[in-house]
């Protein structure tokens, strides 16, 4: 098969999409690109073991790299597209992000986008977050600060010692219970209210459940009425200045979203019949996605954003009531900005090295010969390790040989299947259930060990089946030989981050040297493992997981004792690149 450099960008999902700060060179060196500077991360490893260690160590330990440029990238992104939108449709309202912290809480984050972006907001969820941004914004008081989530007694408090101290704070209600109390607390000249109302109409996405009756977020209809005759009965209708609703993060449908901003359009529009004559702005919270592996369309964010912003314009047809667009975009903003460096220390092999037992390999090319459909290549390997598999009384002889005639069985059948095309192979497999004999033909043989782990660098991979792309950081010029898993060093047997993505391409079919497929037509499937160049046989051997910027940071465990990642902050300043140690303050 002849392989280009573009095969491994499809493949690896470089210099596209959200990895599209990442690229390759000649050389098939990973590098970093900030605007029109880049590094590869060899350099990078290199600049770190010179400036922090002693030049007696052979390598340095894993890490996590920190690039606060690509969270202005992202903010300067996603402004840009709203702006477009909002200019191309004639829409009268306008753009207003909104950060909510419980993403990443570190610092260096907030203080970015507060530095670079003046106009930028931030969500608290809790009042431990808004202790954080009341610290964060004590000289900077007039930037908005949304409040949401269960307002108990301390919170309440807090937040009005804020109002008093001059911060300018917009207050979801988000019960009745809690309506009631914080208008019996606070001075209603200083309140500025938003109703978060349950968005009825369900939104798919990654966490789809935030969205649709049963949500745990929101107002009920039932409570929303209740609610807005008690703003009557107090006299403070005019307080009320927003509306909103969290449809679930990641969305992926579309015409779901365009429900969803109906739904909330038309409860805006019943309360400014109703009076609500401040009521100007509609918050349609987070969503907007990530594309960690690469199969989502390169314009998602695009459709996302003219979706929302032409359903506006639509439904609200006066120019002189259509509201401002808030969006608390979290995960958009950040997962770009943090990448774990792993150091390997070790490859092991699940079937032995020895190629001998020529006359069997033979025997199995006989074997698959003749045969003309996937299906019935699977029905003969799952017959053949039933009649192959070592028995109790096997010696250690006798079960070498069957794992060698094993690893050759599995690799002529995966030659074999790349002469069927996609539909046959995979669709078909998959309809006749059996997949299960596909996962186990198709499972890697190799398993790097890594430095790490995966418990308190990358734990939504264990919580809620995240996906993270993993990419070596040499040899991605050539065709990879195999796909290899990732293991930690964690006494866990869950300690493990193994999932391939096979990249949707109607005009490319790749596979690996040894038969695992690379991309795919049609079928959406997952393999164990990541593409690899090479087999390291050097260590230490370093490994790239990307996109982790985005919750990682604020949930990771401290399972087994292991100590966090180091942190390093990478710049280009004055024309060259400086790295530095993070400590969160």
């Amino acid at each position: 098969m002849t392989w280009s450099l573009n095969d491994s960008k499809l493949i690896y999902g470089v210099d596209q999409n959200d990895l599209y700060f990442l690229d390759i060179n000649d050389q098939g060196e990973l590098l970093l690109k900030l605007k029109d500077q880049s590094i590869s991360f060899n350099e990078i490893i290199n600049l770190v073991k010179s400036q922090f260690n002693s030049s007696s160590l052979s390598s340095v330990p894993s890490f996590t790299l920190r690039i606060p440029q690509l969270i202005t990238e992202q903010i300067s992104k996603l402004n840009t597209c709203f702006q477009s939108a909002i200019h191309q449709y004639q829409y009268s309202g306008n753009f207003q992000g909104i950060y909510p912290i419980k993403v990443n809480s570190l610092s260096y984050v907030l203080e970015t986008i507060k530095a670079n972006s003046p106009s930028y907001a931030f969500e608290a969820g809790t009042v431990n977050e808004l202790d954080v941004l009341l610290s964060l914004l004590r000289d900077d008081k007039t930037r908005m600060i949304m409040c949401n989530g269960v307002k108990d007694s301390d919170y309440i408090d807090k937040i009005r010692g804020a109002l008093n101290d001059g911060y300018s704070i917009v207050i979801s209600l988000e019960s009745c219970s809690e309506s009631t109390t914080i208008l019996d607390l606070i001075d209603h000249d200083l309140l500025k209210l938003a109703l978060r109302i349950k968005p009825y109409p369900t939104v798919k996405s990654h966490w789809g459940s935030s969205s649709g009756r049963d949500s745990k977020f929101g107002l009920s209809i039932h409570e929303f009425k209740r609610i807005i005759n008690l703003l009557e009965k107090r006299g403070v209708k005019d307080k009320v200045i927003a509306i909103h609703a969290h449809p679930g993060s990641q969305i992926i449908d579309i015409d779901g979203l365009r429900f969803f901003v109906l739904y909330l359009s038309n409860r805006y529009l019943e309360l400014k019949r109703l009076g609500f004559t401040n009521l100007n702005n509609i918050d349609f919270g987070g969503g907007i996605p990530i594309n960690y592996d690469n199969r989502l369309p390169s314009d998602i964010l695009d459709n996302y954003v003219k979706t929302l912003v032409l359903t506006l314009k639509e439904t609200i047809t006066d120019s002189d009531v259509q509201p401002n667009i808030w969006i608390e975009a979290g995960r958009f903003l950040t997962a770009p900005s943090s990448l774990i460096i792993v150091e390997t220390i070790a490859l092991y092999s699940i079937f032995p090295s020895e190629e001998s037992l020529n006359d069997h390999k033979a025997m199995i090319s006989s074997m698959l010969e003749k045969i003309t459909h996937p299906s019935s290549i699977l029905n003969l390997f799952s017959h053949w390790t039933e009649l192959q598999s070592p028995t109790i009384d096997s010696n250690v002889n006798e079960i070498l040989k069957t794992e060698i005639l094993m690893k050759h069985l599995k690799l002529a059948i995966r030659e074999k299947m790349m002469n069927f095309d996609d539909e046959q192979k995979f669709n078909r497999i998959f309809d006749l259930d059996l997949d299960e004999i596909f996962y186990e033909i198709y499972s890697p043989e190799h398993i790097l060990i890594g430095n790490f782990s995966v418990f308190n660098t990358i734990i939504d991979w264990l919580l809620v089946g995240q996906y993270f792309p993993i990419l070596p950081i040499d040899n991605l010029d050539h065709q990879p030989v195999s796909l290899a898993r990732l293991v930690d060093k964690t006494c866990d047997s869950d300690g493990e981050i193994s999932i391939y993505h096979p990249v949707f391409n109607e005009e490319k079919i790749l596979y690996t040297k040894d038969g695992f497929p690379l991309t795919v037509k049609d079928k959406k499937f997952n393999l164990m493992g990541f593409p690899i160049g090479c087999l390291p046989t050097n260590f230490p051997y370093y490994l790239v997981i990307a996109l982790t910027g985005a919750y990682q940071d604020n949930i990771k465990m401290h399972h087994n004792l292991i100590e966090p990642l180091s942190s390093i902050i990478i710049k280009h300043e004055n024309g060259q690149w400086n790295v530095l140690y993070y400590r969160d303050k």
